[in-house]
C-alpha cells in the first residue's frame, strides 16, 4: 500500500494493456485489485505504474510495481474420462503396464531438488508448492490386490506374484482417486475385463486310442466312430473345438465329421498301398492366438483278399543251351511276385506248354532237362 497526506496531492495508476484489473485510492495511493484475478488463466505478474502529483503542481513522481500473484488450491484435479475401459488377457505378466490413467490440476507445483555436494548427486525433491501436484490411489475394487498404481505417474500395473485367471475372477472396477497437493479429489473409474488366454489344451473323453481289423474288400460307408466326445476348459472361441484327420491317410480312405467327430470309410481299402493305416485324429480349438490340440491314434489292420495276380520278374526270358546238355541239367530259374499275403501271395510254378523235355519245380520255379 502507497499512502501519502491527501491534503498534499493524488494518485493515478496506469496498466499496459489498460485492462482495468487494479485500482487505485486517488487520496491513500491504497493499490487493490478491480476484478478477481486467476492465476490460472495464464498471467501470474503484472506490471503497473503508479504517478503522484503534488496539489501545487510542484512535485510529480512515477513508481513502477510489479504484482504477483500467489496461488490457492481453487482447483480440484480433473480425470480425462470418468470411465476407463480395456480388457487384457489373463495371461499378462505380472509387473506390465496396462494403462494410464491421467488427472490435469492447473494449480501451482513448483518444486526443488537438493544437490548433495559433496557426493556431486541429485538428492530428494521438496515441494515447495504442492497444490497442482496430483497422487493417485486405487481405493476400491481391488481387495485381493491384482493391481497397483503409481502415484506419481497414474500407470496402473497387474501387481507383482499376481497371476490373473478367468476361472477366479472375470473383470475388475477399480475406483481410482486423485489427490492435489491442498488435498481436493477426483473420482474415475477404470473397467478391466479379463480376456481368456486359451491356455487349456482340449481333452477326448472317449473314445481312446484304439485298433480295428477290416477286411480289405470292406464297402465304403463303414463307421468306425460314431461321435468324439471332447471338451476345452477355455471360453468362447478358445473353447470352440473341431476335428481332423491330420495324418495317416494318404490313400483318402476315410473322412471325419469336423463337428460331430465321426469318422467314415469313404473309399475302397488297399492292403498293398498301406498296412496298417495309422490315423491320427486331432481335436484342435480355435484359440487366439495359437491354437492347442490333442491326438488319438487310430489303428486299421486291413486283412488280405486275393486281388493281386502274380507278376514275373520279366515277361520274356531266353536261354541258351547245348543240345548235349545232360538230362537233368538246370536252366535259369524263373521268378514271380505277388503283392498279396499268406496263402494269397503264395506262388506255384507250373509249365503249360506241350512241349516236352523240361520240368519245373512248382515252388522255386528251377527249370531242369528231363530228356536228351
Amino acid at each position: 500500500m502507497i499512502t501519502r497526506d491527501e491534503s498534499y496531492g493524488s494518485y493515478t495508476l496506469q496498466e499496459p494493456d489498460g485492462a482495468g484489473r487494479f485500482a487505485i485510492n486517488a487520496s491513500t495511493g491504497a493499490l487493490s485489485n478491480a476484478v478477481l484475478l486467476d492465476r490460472e488463466a495464464g498471467q501470474t505478474s503484472f506490471p503497473v505504474t503508479v504517478t503522484f502529483t503534488a496539489n501545487d503542481g510542484s512535485a510529480n513522481g512515477s513508481i513502477a510495481i510489479i504484482v504477483s500473484i500467489f496461488d490457492i488450491n481453487d482447483n480440484a484435479p480433473n480425470f480425462t474420462q470418468l470411465v476407463y475401459e480395456l480388457a487384457i488377457l489373463e495371461s499378462t505378466a505380472p509387473g506390465a503396464k496396462i494403462y494410464q490413467v491421467v488427472a490435469d490440476d492447473p494449480d501451482q507445483v513448483l518444486k526443488q531438488q537438493e544437490v548433495n555436494e559433496e557426493e556431486e548427486n541429485l538428492g530428494e525433491i521438496i515441494y515447495v508448492v504442492s497444490n497442482g501436484r496430483v497422487l493417485y490411489s486405487i481405493t476400491d475394487g481391488n481387495e485381493d490386490g491384482d493391481f497397483t498404481i503409481n502415484p506419481d505417474s497414474g500407470d496402473v500395473i497387474v501387481s507383482p506374484g499376481t497371476d490373473l485367471d478367468i476361472d477366479v475372477t472375470d473383470s475388475y472396477n477399480l475406483t481410482i482417486v486423485a489427490t492435489d497437493g491442498g488435498g481436493l479429489t477426483a473420482t474415475a473409474t477404470l473397467l478391466i475385463d479379463i480376456l481368456d488366454a486359451n491356455d487349456n489344451t482340449p481333452i477326448i473323453h472317449s473314445p481312446e486310442s484304439f485298433s480295428k481289423t477290416l477286411s480289405e474288400d470292406t464297402p465304403p460307408g463303414l463307421v468306425l466312430v460314431e461321435y468324439i466326445n471332447a471338451t476345452d476348459d477355455d471360453y468362447g472361441q478358445n473353447a470352440e473345438i473341431h476335428f481332423e484327420i491330420t495324418d495317416g491317410d494318404a490313400t483318402s480312405s476315410f473322412s471325419i465329421d469336423p463337428v460331430t467327430g465321426k469318422i467314415v470309410l469313404v473309399n475302397n481299402l488297399d492292403r498293398e498301398s498301406a498296412n496298417p493305416y495309422i490315423l491320427t485324429i486331432a481335436a484342435i480349438d480355435n484359440g487366439i492366438p495359437e491354437t492347442r490340440q490333442t491326438d488319438i491314434t487310430v489303428t486299421i489292420d486291413v486283412l488280405d483278399i486275393n486281388d493281386s495276380p502274380p507278376t514275373f520278374t520279366e515277361s520274356t526270358y531266353s536261354i541258351m543251351l547245348s543240345e548235349s546238355s545232360p538230362i537233368g541239367s538246370t536252366l535259369n530259374d524263373v521268378a514271380a511276385t505277388d503283392q498279396d499275403s499268406g496263402e494269397n501271395g503264395t506262388i506255384y510254378y507250373n509249365l503249360t506248354s506241350s512241349i516236352d523235355g523240361f520240368t519245373i519245380d512248382n515252388i522255386t520255379g528251377i527249370i531242369t532237362i528231363t530228356t536228351s
